[in-house]
């Protein structure tokens, strides 16, 4: 445990090839319940805050579910917004100097893991499917048939039936999941 902030926790990490760390991290703040920050900490351990998340007012009410970084510096930071009447996800774009933008959102909708390549192409999970949002924004799956399972090895990936819950990009662009049951 952090004897520091004991109320304080990381849940979603990443890092860039300068050795800078990013992570997202819960902190209780009763009677509100959890706040989430995206926090940068330097080689040196000096951190800045990038971007405030919010209250979870109610369970889930605005919550980080994915966290990555390009080789520009970019941290791009998957999150929900629930409340009882409607339910939004999305992924905001935070630059090196701070200042944001919606890269895609989606009306009712959830969705989980996401990874960056070289290009500036994010990919992320959504539902049992594996989507793609180029720097132009134009969106397109690139793996799963929407239905959840495990068939397909061997054959086209708009095919297969997955169950996706991580995401890797390598340094060639290939695109690497991990699958859940």
């Amino acid at each position: 445990g952090n004897t520091v902030f004991p109320r304080e926790y990381a849940m979603q990490l990443a890092g860039d090839a300068q050795g800078n760390a990013y992570m997202v991290f819960a902190s209780a703040s009763p009677p509100t319940g959890e706040t989430f920050f995206v926090v940068k900490v330097f080689p040196d351990l000096t951190a800045t805050t990038l971007l405030h998340i919010g209250n979870a007012l109610y369970p889930y009410k605005n919550y980080p579910t994915g966290l990555a970084v390009d080789g520009s510096g970019n941290v791009y930071v998957a999150k929900s917004f629930a409340n009882d009447f409607i339910s939004i996800w999305g992924i905001e774009k935070v630059m090196p100097d701070q200042s944001t933008t919606t890269i895609v959102s989606f009306l009712g909708a959830t969705g989980g893991a996401i990874a960056v390549d070289n290009g500036g192409n994010v990919f992320f999970v959504r539902g049992c499917q594996i989507h793609r949002v180029a720097p132009n924004r134009s969106h397109v799956t690139v793996a799963g048939t929407g239905e959840c399972g495990a068939s397909g090895d061997g054959g086209p990936a708009l095919d297969a039936r997955i169950n996706p819950s991580e995401l890797r990009v390598d340094g060639e662009g290939a695109l690497y999941f991990t699958e859940s049951n």
